[in-house]
């Protein structure tokens, strides 16, 4: 994939109609050694201080069109480096390597910055490492169970048991997050195969990683996503769906963070897929819009409802206050729906405390 980092040189803008305010960086530099930001292991060094200001705009592959990558402890990084960094419009990054988003001064997030999963594609540094292996929904020609949703910051949910609660679905492996290391959220679990052709329920990719890191203010009246993906309905005839996508990471380390009034910050679960009946493949799990709307669980084949005996449906992904929601049981002697991923993590490693459109709440690492 083609990079679309735009670097440019550009004037000082305003920030909600208000002159930009004051601040000291924090960033270490002597006499032409490395400059360094952040603290402890997550502090990030380059060679030489930037003098380009640089607009993030269009999508980057960080697998193959990373600028600068770094070993951030024992984690390979993508680093994308401004004398000061703007996101004017939008700006996705998908590959392996999550990104650390370094200013000398400041940041400036006025449109969206996008590194969760959709679908198929995979946003930056998600599906770690780290990540819990999990297993598949159980197999059955009757009706196969439902994967478990992704767990990170808190658990997915269970899957469902197929035909009409006799094959098991898969339960959630406690996910964890790694201290200290940036990267992103997990995947869900496949669902069980059915009867015939079918293959089992395609999981949800989770959330990317995204650390930014300014020496002076980080500025967001835009949004910036690091949320799991919707996984696959159940293949036909009468297979399980696929385990929704855990949000991913969000860093935060700045002199001084302001979060705009229409500024918000992500990192929700991917919806669970809904089972299979005997002719129509379960529907796809959805993926999150708002940072207070969970991603809706997808469901059953060949119905628009999960009310009365019908395949599973998929579970909802996880937000603040409310958990990743397990797969429906099917009804019918068909598949079952799969568990909806849970949240991800964000943290200000800074020491403010951050209020408003966030979900989950911010954690101390």
């Amino acid at each position: 994939m083609r990079a679309l980092v735009v670097v440019a040189l550009a004037g000082c803008s305003q920030w909600f109609g208000l002159d930009e305010p004051e601040h000291t960086t924090d960033a270490r530099t002597i006499d032409g050694a490395p400059l360094c930001l952040g603290s402890g292991k997550l502090e990030i060094c380059v060679d030489s201080a930037p003098t380009m200001i640089l607009n993030l705009d269009g999508t980057l592959d960080t697998t193959q069109d990373c600028p600068l990558r770094k070993d951030v402890n024992g984690a390979m990084v993508c680093v994308l480096a401004g004398s000061r960094v703007t996101v004017d419009t939008s700006f996705t990054a998908v590959g392996a390597l999550p990104i650390v988003v370094f200013a000398v001064g400041d940041i400036s997030i006025d449109g969206t910055l996008d590194v969760a999963s959709h679908g198929g594609t995979v946003g930056a540094g998600a599906n770690a490492a780290s990540c819990p292996m999990l297993p598949d929904g159980t197999a059955s020609t009757n009706g196969g169970g439902g994967g478990a949703g992704g767990s990170f910051g808190s658990l997915g949910g269970h899957g469902g048991a197929g035909d009409m609660g006799q094959t098991q679905g898969a339960a959630p492996v406690g996910g964890s997050f790694a201290a200290n290391t940036l990267h992103g959220g997990c995947a869900g679990g496949r669902g069980g195969r059915g009867g015939g052709a079918s293959l089992e329920g395609a999981a949800g990719n989770g959330g990317g990683g995204v650390y930014l890191l300014a020496g002076g203010s980080l500025m967001i009246a835009g949004v910036v996503n690091a949320s799991g993906g919707g996984a696959g309905g159940g293949s036909a005839s009468k297979g399980g769906g696929g385990g929704g996508g855990s949000g991913g990471m969000i860093l935060l380390h700045a002199a001084t963070i302001v979060l705009g009034m229409n500024g918000a910050l992500m990192a929700n679960g991917g919806g669970g897929g809904g089972g299979s009946d005997n002719a129509a493949s379960g529907n796809p799990g959805g993926e999150t819009t708002e940072y207070n709307k969970a991603a809706p669980g997808g469901f059953g084949g060949g119905t628009t409802s999960c009310a009365g005996a019908t395949p599973g449906c998929g579970g909802d992904g996880a937000i603040q206050g409310k958990p990743a929601a397990n797969g429906g049981n099917d009804g019918t002697g068909a598949g079952a729906g799969a568990g909806g991923g849970g949240l991800g993590v964000i943290s200000v490693l800074s020491g403010q405390s951050l209020t408003g459109k966030v979900s989950p709440q911010p954690t101390m690492m």
